[in-house]
């Protein structure tokens, strides 16, 4: 029970942290994918220093294959990354949604060695500014290949799964 309740606090610290900037708009995508993605992460202490080991959120990735495999509708990066609070919160869609949210940002974070870091820090940065979330996500993702972000997305939570014992048929 104690491992529940600490998962709890550490996701509720994001969004705390966000409130009561000025100008901050953090969109609900960002926001939930951001305190999914440290919910599941350990303290580390070796040899006297303190860090955190972020782990795979693997309720989070169990809907997103269980999703792959039942070929389910999901919006595209780009909708997903600008979409309002109350498409992210759709009764029957808020489980994929933060399903999504988390691997995004995981990915973002943890994929492809890096490759996609300077796109979430940048738009964090620009939030913190005070850009909106399209102005955040133009001077970002949009300068990427989302085509090819997408599919470098799906191939790693699949090798994710399967890395896990979860093999599902592309």
């Amino acid at each position: 029970m104690e491992k529940y309740v600490e998962a709890a606090r550490r996701r509720q610290a994001v969004p705390q942290s966000t409130e009561g900037r000025r100008h901050f708009e953090t969109c609900s995508r960002f926001n939930e994918g951001l305190a999914e993605y440290f919910a599941t992460s350990e303290l580390v202490v070796d040899k006297g220093k303190r860090g955190m080991k972020i782990l795979p959120d693997e309720g989070r990735l169990q809907y997103l294959l269980d999703s792959f495999e039942r070929k389910a509708e999901m919006p595209s990066a780009a909708k997903l990354m600008s979409m309002s609070q109350k498409e992210m919160y759709e009764k029957n869609r808020i489980g994929l949604h933060y399903a999504l949210a988390w691997s995004y940002i995981y990915f973002s974070i943890e994929g492809e060695g890096g490759k996609y870091r300077p796109q979430i820090k940048g738009y964090f940065k620009a939030l913190i500014k005070g850009k909106s979330q399209q102005e955040a996500f133009e001077a970002t993702y949009k300068k990427i290949d989302l085509g090819r972000f997408e599919e470098e997305w799906k191939k790693a939570m699949l090798d994710l799964g399967k890395a896990r014992g979860r093999y599902i048929d592309r």
